[in-house]
């Protein structure tokens, strides 16, 4: 005779025998009862019942599991558009701070050649000595260097975590 899907064995993914051992009958009980030929004891169904809730418990526990996996995946996905995205961000300053400071060093040796040329000669050079604007430019370029190694790190974290879930 063909086994029906909807066995109690079936539908809590266990071994017959190793459920007829928890309800405490034999194994010929449980199959008998499995295929409608026989009915457990009063004991075994009350047993039955109670193996069959907590298996719906346990199936929900790891419902919910999969959903909060599901919703950190998703959070983290976020988190690394974010983070590239703030990663762009602070390449575009860093290469622009980086290209003022080229041109605040160039206009530097200007400066000196033209105070080399001028040696002698009573005129004051016409280029300004850099000051206050050009350490605020500095610390600006390393506060953005910063950043943008700190998005690094953080990015190869959240991909590692993305690996692993």
């Amino acid at each position: 005779m063909k086994r029906s899907e909807s066995t109690p064995s079936k539908m809590l993914g266990i071994k017959q025998s190793d459920l007829a051992l928890m309800l405490g009958v034999s194994r010929s009980q449980m199959a008998m009862f499995d295929s409608g030929r026989r009915s457990l004891p009063v004991e075994a169904l009350q047993r039955l019942a109670e193996i069959r809730k907590d298996h719906d418990a346990l199936k929900a526990a790891q419902l919910n599991d999969a959903a909060l996996a599901a919703e950190r995946r998703k959070q983290l996905e976020e988190l690394l558009a974010k983070n590239r995205h703030g990663q762009v961000y602070n390449q575009g300053k860093v290469e622009a701070l980086t290209k003022q400071l080229q041109q605040r060093d160039n206009f530097r040796a200007l400066a000196e050649l033209d105070m080399q040329r001028r040696k002698g000669q009573p005129q004051k050079s016409s280029f300004p000595k850099p000051g206050a604007a050009a350490d605020k430019l500095v610390r600006s370029l390393v506060e953005f260097q910063i950043r943008l190694e700190r998005q690094q790190h953080e990015q190869k974290w959240l991909e590692s975590q993305l690996r692993e879930k």
